[in-house]
């Protein structure tokens, strides 16, 4: 068994308050929930209003499996309209 975490940093710029960057956030892990099998959580930044790091964990037998489907979904991040990734790793365990 293999376990991959990708780590996302995004800065979300149309948020003015605690309550949007929550809205936004809840749409966005929706999304990739519906369209990608793994685990969400944020990681960090949690008092920020425009700053979020976001972990997302998948666990399986094939590391180039898990790592291609780490590399979609930052894609799909990445071109989601509310956020802008800043900085990103991904880790196997």
């Amino acid at each position: 068994m293999h376990i991959g975490v990708l780590y996302i940093d995004v800065f979300i710029n149309s948020s003015q308050s605690l309550k949007q960057k929550r809205t936004v956030l809840t749409g966005l892990k929706t999304q990739v929930r519906s369209k990608f099998n793994v685990s969400i959580g944020e990681l960090g930044n949690n008092d920020k209003w425009q700053l979020a790091t976001l972990g997302f964990s998948m666990i399986g037998k094939d590391n180039r499996y898990i790592d291609g489907v780490l590399q979609n979904l930052l894609s799909f991040v990445d071109k989601h309209h509310s956020v802008e990734v800043s900085n990103h790793k991904i880790e196997f365990c």
